[in-house]
């Protein structure tokens, strides 16, 4: 007996079966079957995954941080990742925070409670708060660079640290003690680097050195909140007033130790990217002498102490952004599944391990014209750029960096004072390589330069 064969008409198509992520490709930057991603992810930490995208599309399996998972990489990735919030399970991937702090650490809340706490923070990071600022933060980065041995220094720590002055401004209205911007930026450095140990981050949460740093670091910011407690006027024009007065009426009081918890988060989170976002951008800079000339041109009228809009420096934003997208950070993101779903043909079981690649868009080359070459014009010939979804450096959806307002302020402001007044020599000459080291940074430690000021 013969069967007619059922062909789709216009109005009915038949869709393809939904395929499990199991049977995605596997790629390996080595080629071999089942090869680690890690050390080649440690020393080309924004380009290791791009021959996988190529070859493999959007989805595609690998294995990196000792497990296997599954890569999603593009626009659409992106776009997919940043507007379905609920799918993903941040409590077991921030555990690393919770761990380390307690369960009230933002980045490790999901739903209502994150959503309270991302509010009540938030208060402290709007532009206009900001922006009444920048005087300060102006002062902080003449202090440090004139308080340098011979204007020598190690670019990288001098950079966290500095931003870590810098936030003591805005923060408290005071300067740190002596030591405690190196402690907190070794400290924060120390903490991010736990994300892709495993179960060895055990071991490296209760090193002494480690536990003497966090206890050093809490000790003086508890001391901060009893000096406001008991002058009898806590209420000070600062991100940490903004923040304790956000707090809903109708829900308890902060306890003391969720405040010194939440101080260390608004202290030194952007001593990590913001301060990278920084050195590169006096890197190129400074061996760009063209563009060098550029800027200075630009900043011929930069008055570091009335800093209120970044309209009037078009290449100065063009520079942080062009260094946002070369240097992105953390160019890769570990998530948890909080549900299975599907995505690009394939189910995603619940529970399963997925590295979000939310910054591989920025080397497409079908977005950005030679997108390994540093030209920052890219974002003044072209308003458009960045596409949505593309850039991915701080993030996206719900979930986006809370300091990502401070870290659009703090880059550029210090790079403009750093090229209107001083001139950069470096002592270790830059390849422009980069390594891995919880955040992307200059394949050379220490990168020595020497800062002398400008006749």
């Amino acid at each position: 007996m013969q069967t007619d064969k059922v062909t789709p008409t216009d109005a009915e198509t038949v869709e393809p079966p939904v395929r499990p992520a199991s049977e995605l490709p596997f790629f390996s930057p080595d080629g071999s079957p089942g090869g680690a991603s890690d050390a080649a992810f440690a020393k080309d930490p924004t380009h290791v995954f791009l021959e996988g995208h190529r070859k493999h599309g959007a989805l595609f399996r690998v294995k990196f941080a000792e497990r296997e998972q599954y890569a999603m990489a593009g626009v659409e990735a992106n776009h997919f990742v940043w507007t379905n919030h609920d799918i993903w399970d941040y409590y077991s991937t921030n555990r690393h925070f919770r761990e380390q702090f307690t369960d009230r650490y933002l980045n490790q809340l999901v739903g209502k409670p994150y959503l309270q706490k991302r509010r009540r923070m938030m208060q402290g990071f709007r532009p206009s708060v900001l922006m009444g600022h920048t005087d300060r933060m102006s002062e902080a980065i003449f202090r440090e660079v004139d308080r340098l041995p011979d204007g020598v220094v190690d670019l990288r720590l001098f950079c966290m640290r500095v931003i870590i002055a810098m936030m003591a401004r805005v923060l408290v209205q005071k300067d740190l003690p002596e030591g405690m911007d190196r402690t907190m930026a070794l400290s924060n450095r120390e903490m991010l680097k736990a994300s892709n140990m495993g179960w060895k981050r055990w071991l490296w949460y209760q090193y002494p050195p480690k536990l003497w740093k966090r206890h050093k670091i809490f000790k003086y910011l508890g001391s901060i909140l009893d000096e406001r407690a008991q002058s009898g006027d806590p209420e000070k024009e600062d991100i940490l007033s903004a923040v304790v007065s956000a707090q809903e009426k109708d829900h308890p009081n902060i306890s003391r130790t969720e405040l010194i918890h939440d101080l260390s988060q608004l202290f030194m989170a952007g001593s990590t990217t913001s301060s990278m976002i920084i050195a590169w951008s006096l890197i190129h800079s400074f061996t760009d002498t063209v563009w060098l000339e550029e800027l200075r041109t630009e900043l011929t009228d930069w008055d570091p102490y009335k800093f209120d809009s970044i309209d009037p420096y078009p290449k100065l934003r063009a520079t942080t952004l062009e260094i946002e997208r070369l240097h992105p950070g953390v160019p890769v993101f570990n998530r948890v599944t909080a549900e299975a779903f599907d995505f690009g043909g394939f189910r995603f079981p619940k529970g399963a391990d997925v590295l979000h690649l939310h910054t591989l868009a920025h080397f497409m080359e079908e977005i950005y014209e030679d997108p390994d070459v540093f030209r920052p014009a890219r974002f003044i010939e072209n308003p458009e750029l960045p596409p949505k979804d593309v850039h991915g450096t701080f993030s996206g959806g719900r979930h986006k960096c809370l300091g990502a307002p401070l870290a659009r302020i703090q880059p550029p402001l210090f790079t403009a004072n750093i090229l209107k007044y001083y001139d950069m020599e470096f002592l270790t000459q830059p390849s422009l390589k980069e390594k891995y080291d919880a955040v992307v940074a200059p394949a050379e430690e220490p990168l020595m330069v020497r800062f002398t000021k400008r006749v």
